[in-house]
């Protein structure tokens, strides 16, 4: 057995006293708004050592995305434990009220699991979660209100996609995509003609969500799949900056077709 198994009450309480007055200036100086850039680097950080098959970094980067959480819940529990809660104010909590929040709803997401056992496939157990949490809104909600407004636009448009098509909403063949990748790119470039500018922009916006759609369909991310082809453009012009620079010369000395034809002398 690993030890230090029973330590995150030690680290809650090391956060507390990083924001008290004995702890730092700059923890207890911080709000939520403030460190909304730390959570988002930090997540982005964990994506990354993810994609690399980093166990090591990831052990990190988790660790650097937990504190992120706990400082949220910190900032939101001194208020209880400093009696300056009122009537007036949104409800207060704090990491254990987190965690008994998130039990509850895996219990409540996972009904055959927890109430009657039932052999449910991958896709049969998302279908139901969107049902439930559907039926768990207070008021009258779309499937997709879940959707935080900030995310990347590919991400979000992967997310709603994936939350559509656990109600039934997609095309059943991938075949379907392409022809409609195919009538997109016909539209845009019917704008383009046209040099209706707010048309070509909503026409691409429309040819980025179809892509989307065949990445999904494909079992592919979208994002890693942009990520992995600038990984490799990037790794491409920096060859033929440096073949241009053996040559003596800048990439600004070389005409258009010059440089085409030695990237594709590159891409070889």
């Amino acid at each position: 057995m690993k030890p230090h198994r029973n330590n995150f009450k030690e680290l809650v309480d090391l956060l507390a006293y990083l924001r008290s007055p004995e702890g730092c200036p700059w923890d207890r100086k911080q709000t939520h708004t403030s460190i909304v850039p730390n959570l988002i680097e930090e997540t982005y950080e964990v994506v990354e050592a993810i994609q690399k098959k980093d166990n090591f970094k990831l052990k990190e980067e988790l660790g650097d995305l937990l504190l992120q959480v706990l400082f949220h819940a910190q900032m939101e529990a001194e208020w209880l434990h400093h009696g300056q809660l009122n009537v007036d104010q949104k409800e207060k909590f704090d990491i254990y009220d987190v965690i008994q929040n998130l039990i509850l709803k895996l219990k409540t997401r996972h009904p055959h699991v927890f109430k009657k056992k039932e052999s449910l496939t991958s896709k049969q157990v998302l279908q139901n979660w969107e049902k439930i949490k559907l039926s768990q809104k207070k008021e009258r909600h779309s499937a997709l209100s879940g959707l935080p407004q900030h995310l990347p636009a590919l991400v979000k448009a992967y997310r709603m996609q994936e939350k559509i098509s656990r109600l039934g909403f997609e095309w059943s063949k991938k075949e379907e995509i392409l022809s409609k990748i195919e009538e997109e790119l016909k539209e845009l470039k019917k704008s383009l003609k046209s040099k209706n500018s707010k048309k070509t922009e909503e026409e691409l916006g429309d040819l980025f969500l179809i892509l989307v759609t065949l990445a999904r369909k494909l079992k592919k991310d979208p994002e890693l799949a942009l990520r992995r082809a600038i990984d490799k453009f990037v790794a491409r012009f920096s060859r033929m900056e440096k073949e241009v620079t053996r040559r003596g010369k800048k990439i600004s000395d070389l005409s258009l077709a010059e440089l085409e034809k030695l990237w594709q002398k590159i891409k070889v």
